[in-house]
């Protein structure tokens, strides 16, 4: 007969004090997370430099217990309690346990599948920025609930000194237009971002809040991969963006629903792909810059090409349609 999941954990961290990484992949409940707390409380298992709990169903009153814990893990760097029951409740609990004096720095913070809301990040964005200008690199709020108001609370994140965020994961949340455009701020005056994933968030209704991330993905030259797939941009969005992209080769990967136009989506992708590689060719065959520029010029007029076979056949589209009403 299989042990309850806490009792193989205690068995675990009693057999190896020495324990540096806790992975937890079945629903354990809050009462294994409450005896593990106690034992670091007693200053046992303190090495832990990874905590993770996938569907752990560890519920709020789960969380609260390891927050009571995490002050005494010194070395923790990695933290992810995805699909843990965790809601709004047990956020300010979190945030607080992040900026205990004696609290760990995390690298990483996942918190995937929680029904945590805007307010309950709000609560957490003590921590967040706290964590965000020392090493918090890594931050993954997916399906979380978060909707208009969570654009402001982490462009704020973004911007704070010497900012060490490189990835920021926001999919399958309700930011819509509105949240979009706060967060374009931030997007703006980072100097660390590299990986953004922004899909699924409803947006792209509003021209403004396009060009905003526009004008944001441009300016912030330490981007190199966007996820905006499943969103609402549509033909004129993605002409908008394929235009940006022609400006910004530090953008070698970029998502956009394949719903728009064949030939726009096509279009993007040359564009995108023309970035690949680029600065590695130029530093390894520096005597070949003549080469290099006549492709990066082939390259354009095919881009501007592209472009412009799309245009034109929306245009031809719309003469039709207004000859068949004529008609």
């Amino acid at each position: 007969m299989v042990a309850p999941i806490h009792r193989q954990i205690h068995q675990a961290i009693t057999e190896d004090r020495e324990l540096r990484s806790l992975i937890v992949g079945d629903p354990c409940g809050p009462q294994s997370v409450r005896a593990l707390a106690t034992a670091i409380t007693a200053n046992f298992y303190t090495r832990l430099t990874r905590v993770s709990f996938w569907k752990a169903a560890l519920t709020d009153s789960g969380v609260l217990a390891l927050c009571g814990a995490i002050p005494n893990l010194h070395s923790l760097s990695i933290l992810e309690l995805v699909d843990a029951d965790m809601t709004q409740a047990s956020c300010a609990a979190l945030g607080k346990a992040l900026t205990d004096r004696n609290s760990p720095l995390l690298s990483t913070l996942r918190l995937d599948y929680n029904s945590l809301t805007s307010s309950g990040l709000a609560s957490m964005s003590g921590a967040l920025r706290r964590g965000a200008c020392h090493r918090l690199a890594c931050l993954s709020l997916g399906f979380c609930e978060l909707d208009q108001q969570a654009g402001a609370i982490l462009a704020d994140v973004m911007t704070v000194p010497r900012c060490a965020l490189k990835e920021l994961n926001l999919e399958g949340n309700r930011l819509e237009d509105a949240g979009w455009e706060e967060l374009s701020s931030g997007i703006r005056r980072n100097t660390s971002l590299a990986v953004i994933n922004l899909s699924n968030n409803r947006f792209g209704n509003s021209s403004a809040a396009i060009e905003a991330f526009r004008d944001a993905f441009a300016e912030n030259r330490s981007l190199q991969t966007i996820d905006i797939d499943g969103n609402l941009v549509g033909d004129a969005g993605a002409v908008v963006f394929t235009d940006m992209l022609h400006h910004c080769p530090h953008i070698t990967e970029f998502k956009i629903s394949s719903t728009v136009s064949p030939d726009l989506y096509r279009a993007l992708k040359v564009v995108v792909h023309s970035h690949r590689g680029r600065p590695a060719r130029h530093q390894d065959r520096p005597a070949s810059k003549t080469k290099h520029a006549r492709q990066q010029k082939n390259d354009d007029a095919k881009r501007k090409a592209l472009i412009d076979e799309f245009l034109e056949s929306q245009a031809m589209q719309r003469l039709e349609l207004g000859s068949q009403r004529r008609c």
